[in-house]
């Protein structure tokens, strides 16, 4: 898909990329927030479940789309759901990632839409903190989330690099999709992906061989 001459940097994703999809980590967050939703609007949980989900798809992150659409700041709901976990009782360390990011030619930065104090406790508990050049979280984007261009714009400047010089890694389609659009070299990490996309992995260990 691309090889290491026009290659300049990787952005790999954070959560169910660099730890197994069924983890359970995520989906914990998503209860948390569904909860605060509930609660902050004064609705049913079922309500704010459906709610959350179409933020999600609508602005990237449910929280993005709280923060336009009702005046609540991203800030405080990370701080009710996220920020609320323990990664540690979902993931444990994954030392042979750090291996094989070690051996690869071009620096790897993590490129989350969460904050930068959940990032840096999953990669604690992963035993990835010192495996990455750094890390561009929601505060890095300025509070935009991927899949929009804004994101890439501000995640691209921290790199140094052009679209085409880096390659983009997530588990979630839309925004596989979304950076590609943008210029990115896109790679969709997922056991089971609803709809077809190339290149494709099913697990972070397999990076190596779709770089070419």
């Amino acid at each position: 898909m691309t090889t290491a001459l026009d290659t300049q940097v990787l952005l790999i994703d954070l959560d169910r990329t660099l730890y197994p999809y069924s983890a359970g980590l995520q989906e914990a967050g998503d209860v948390l927030l569904t909860a605060y939703v509930a609660r902050m609007l004064g609705i049913a949980e079922e309500d704010a479940h459906v709610l959350r989900r179409r933020l999600w798809a609508q602005y990237g992150t449910s929280v993005r789309g709280l923060e336009v659409e009702y005046g609540l700041p991203q800030a405080e709901a990370y701080a009710n759901c996220i920020e609320l976990l323990t990664p540690s009782e979902y993931v444990w360390p994954r030392p042979e990632v750090g291996e094989m990011l070690a051996g690869l030619p071009y620096p790897a930065w993590v490129c989350t839409n969460s904050t930068a104090l959940y990032a840096g406790r999953v990669l604690r508990a992963l035993g990835l903190e010192e495996c990455f050049a750094g890390r561009i979280t929601i505060e890095t984007m300025n509070w935009r989330a991927k899949p929009a261009p804004e994101a890439w714009q501000a995640a691209l400047a921290r790199v140094g690099a052009q679209p085409e010089q880096a390659v983009f890694v997530d588990d979630a389609l839309l925004n596989v999709k979304g950076a590609h659009k943008y210029g990115l070299h896109a790679v969709l990490c997922h056991p089971q992906p609803r709809e077809p996309w190339h290149p494709h992995i099913r697990d972070i260990m397999e990076l190596p061989g779709v770089l070419g």
